[in-house]
């Protein structure tokens, strides 16, 4: 299961939501979504759902904010990036390079006139 959340302090403790949270059938969660996530897998709907709305919740309350303070709120590539995670969109096929490979993989100045 993936990890959904991950950071390192300033003092280099690293900390992660991951299967152990998701997966937890104790009530406590000690890992750093403070709860959100904590138990997800046997939930119904699982880990999947849990994101999904707490996407949705992230965006409710930028929506919310940019209305307090009088600006729109730009959500077309917001909603394109969540469908994108979260598996919603069709892949497409990646398109073909037609360059000659010469060109692929050109190095910039600074490392190609060393």
């Amino acid at each position: 299961m993936a990890t959904i959340i991950s950071w390192v302090s300033s003092s280099g403790e690293r900390r992660a939501c991951n299967a152990s949270c998701h997966n937890a059938k104790h009530p406590k969660c000690v890992c750093c979504c403070g709860g959100r996530f904590h138990g997800s897998a046997n939930q119904s709907g699982g880990v999947e759902h849990a994101v999904r709305d707490y996407w949705d919740d992230v965006l409710d309350e930028a929506q919310k904010k940019a209305k307090e303070e009088g600006l729109a709120l730009e959500t077309e590539r917001w909603t394109k990036n969540r469908q994108r995670i979260l598996g919603e969109l069709p892949t497409k096929a990646k398109p073909v390079n037609k360059k000659p490979a010469a060109y692929q993989y050109r190095l910039p100045l600074e490392v190609a006139n060393v």
